[in-house]
Parts: C-alpha cells; structure tokens; sequence
C-alpha cells in the first residue's frame, strides 16, 4: 500500500526567503501611502525619485507600488509561483543594477532614512550584497528548482482572523498619525502599528495549514487528522 501524498502545501524554504524579502522590500511603498493618507501636507515622503506631501506631488507613485506589491505576493502564498517569480526576479535585477551603479557613483545618496523614527544609515554596502543575493535567490527558483505540484492550503479561519486584524487597526492609526505632531511620540507609534500592520498583511496571505488536510493516494481519498 502506497503512502498518502499530501494534496496541499507550504512554501519551501527557497520560496519562504524570497517571499518574506520581498515583502520586507515592499513596505517602503506602504508607508509613505498610510502617512500619506493620515498624516496629511505636513508629511513629505520620497521613493525612487519620486516625491510629494500627504497625498500631493507623486502620490500616484506609491498607490499604484503597493498594490502592485501585493498582487505579486499575493500570487506568491497563494497561487502558482510563477505569476509571484518572475515579477520578483524582475525586481531583484532592478535593485541589484540600480544599488550598484549609486553605490559606485554616488554611494551617499543610497540611505535608509525615517526623520520619525530617527533612522538615518548608508546602504552603499548592504543593498548590491543583499540584492544580489536575492536575485541569484530568485534566479534559481525560477530556473534551476523543480516546481511543486501540490496546491497552497486553502483559505481559512486563520487567515480571515488575520486580515481582519488588519482592517481594525485602521482606527488606531488614524489617531496616532493624525492628531499628534509630525514625527512625534504618536507619529513613532503609528509607524511601528503600520509597519507591524503590513506584516499582518502579508501572514493573512500565507497558506496556513488547517487542522483538517485531505491527502490521496493512489487507491483512494481520505480525511487525515493532523494534531
């Protein structure tokens, strides 16, 4: 008698990385579209080039970036990986060009800078490293490993809770990032429940595995009980 094969599946480790870089990446277009939106005129935000204050000048920019974003991550924990892979290599290639040629012509202008939070480093070594990397990363699940053949777990009761988690945050950080000073105590805080917000986003879309999985086999279909 034959072993039962699962039906449904996690993303491998390969996959799990590139996924949860890729959204790491991803939230630089998040936060500028919540404090852009909450925080108002008084908050000025610039991505790629493009800039503005609250919702003026470039806001189009991170808009049309986020929810591009998340169609690609989307795509990535819940459908074939490859509507999630190419758009990441793609990315990948992006930033890996674009660090190396600042970091080899003007590395001061390659910084993770947030006034609110007080960050301000260089990024000249780090991002060609680390984009790269990830771009060979990328490369490899795309071109080298053997696809699964397994579907992800289906959508259930864990990833509503999450994503509705996410929806009622909104009160919260509409407060915090309205109503006290720009880059103030409350500005802090509302860009940490901003950041952990598009965290949360993103566990929502991951393929949680449900206390019930069906497996097959080549005989047969039953119901497994997982502990």
């Amino acid at each position: 008698m034959q072993s039962a094969t699962p039906e449904y599946r996690q993303p491998d480790v390969p996959t799990l990385v590139l996924l949860v870089v890729t959204a790491l990446t991803c939230s630089i277009f998040w936060l500028p579209l919540v404090r852009g939106l909450m925080d108002g005129p008084a908050y000025e935000w610039g991505n790629f080039g493009f800039s503005g204050h609250g919702v003026h000048g470039d806001y189009w920019f991170p808009v049309t970036a986020t929810f591009l974003s998340i169609a690609v991550l989307l795509a990535g924990w819940r459908c074939r990986n490859a509507l999630f892979l190419v758009p990441a290599t793609l990315w990948y290639a992006f930033l890996t060009y674009g660090s190396v040629m600042l970091a080899m012509t003007a590395p001061d202008t390659i910084r993770f800078q947030g006034e609110t939070m007080g960050v301000d480093f260089s990024l000249a070594l780090v991002a060609p490293i680390l984009s790269g990397m990830m771009l060979l990363l990328a490369l490899y699940v795309l071109l080298v490993r053997t696809p699964p053949t397994q579907k992800p777990y289906p959508w259930n009761r864990i990833n509503t809770v999450l994503l509705g988690t996410v929806v009622l945050l909104v009160p919260m950080q509409y407060i915090l990032l309205s109503r006290g000073a720009i880059h103030g105590f409350s500005d802090q805080v509302g860009v940490l429940v901003t950041l952990a917000q598009w965290a949360l986003l993103n566990a929502s879309f991951y393929p949680w595995k449900p206390k019930q999985v069906k497996t097959t086999t080549t005989t047969d279909a039953s119901m497994t009980e997982l502990p």
